[in-house]
């Protein structure tokens, strides 16, 4: 089947599509020793009319030459280190990449879209809403499922009253977040949990009651990212923001101010 991959060089304003058949695995190492040793491994794509979608896509990188900005997403050694990819993205702006604006593509190829000017609807189709007997089933996981040493989700719950708690699931955050506004009633009942270390968190979300706002943050995008712009159908009202700076960040926000909790080598 391969691991495809997408590439676009923008140059006088004027986008060039590669694409390649087997290199998605791993896009992150050439573009981490900088500018040169990208450009090398674009030099392997073969010329497309436009970007992948989400279908076919599993990584992919922008390297918009007049704006010096590099945009990229994928890779299994990603996916292997989500807690790292903040820390990769300061380090390659500070060194390898100095000068340059290194984003991390959130939404995966909607994010890729976005930047060239293209449709969404070019890359992902409509999120399909899941249906009650997939919804129920979720929801009977909350009620039912027992902690174990797996965390991969830390939830934070900031009440009305202003009281703060915590939740470690290893839920993916797609089921857990089309509960919509049932979750604060069934995590009301779950036991709280202390916050994890840091390379155990895949994902954060921080709901925010007082403001109605739900942070998130996952490392790897993934096919269900249109869910995301369709966030209305289960939390109507609420608004929807990035972690910038994944856990970290979620820490600063629920206002956790030591650094124990964060990979030592990282934590200034």
């Amino acid at each position: 089947m391969g691991r495809r991959a997408s590439f676009v060089i923008r140059k006088n304003g004027i986008d060039t599509y590669l694409f390649d058949h087997y290199v998605a695995g791993d896009i992150v190492t050439p573009l981490f020793y900088g500018l040169d040793s990208a450009l090398d491994m674009f030099d392997w794509g073969r010329e497309d009319t436009t970007i992948l979608d989400e279908v076919w896509a599993e990584a992919a990188a922008i390297i918009d030459l007049d704006a010096k900005v590099l945009m990229f997403w994928g890779s299994d050694r990603l996916l292997d280190n989500v807690p790292l990819i903040p820390y990769i993205i300061n380090f390659m702006e500070t060194v390898t990449w100095h000068g340059w604006d290194v984003r991390h593509a959130k939404w995966g190829m909607l994010s890729m879209a976005d930047y060239l000017g293209l449709p969404r609807s070019s890359v992902c189709a409509t999120y399909q809403k899941p249906s009650e007997e997939s919804r129920k089933y979720h929801f009977n996981w909350w009620l039912t499922a027992e902690d174990n040493d797996y965390v991969h989700t830390i939830i934070s719950h900031r009440k009305l009253n202003g009281n703060l708690s915590n939740y470690t699931i290893e839920l993916d955050l797609e089921d857990t977040l089309t509960l919509g506004e049932d979750l604060l009633k069934i995590i009301q009942d779950r036991e709280i949990s202390s916050l994890p270390h840091q390379k155990e968190v895949d994902e954060c979300l921080y709901i925010d009651e007082i403001n109605k706002t739900i942070h998130i943050f996952w490392g790897y995008p993934l096919g269900s990212n249109a869910l995301v712009y369709q966030l209305d159908l289960y939390w109507s009202g609420w608004q929807v923001k990035w972690i910038d700076e994944g856990y970290a960040g979620h820490l600063k926000l629920i206002g956790y101010k030591q650094d124990d909790l964060l990979i030592p080598a990282l934590s200034d």
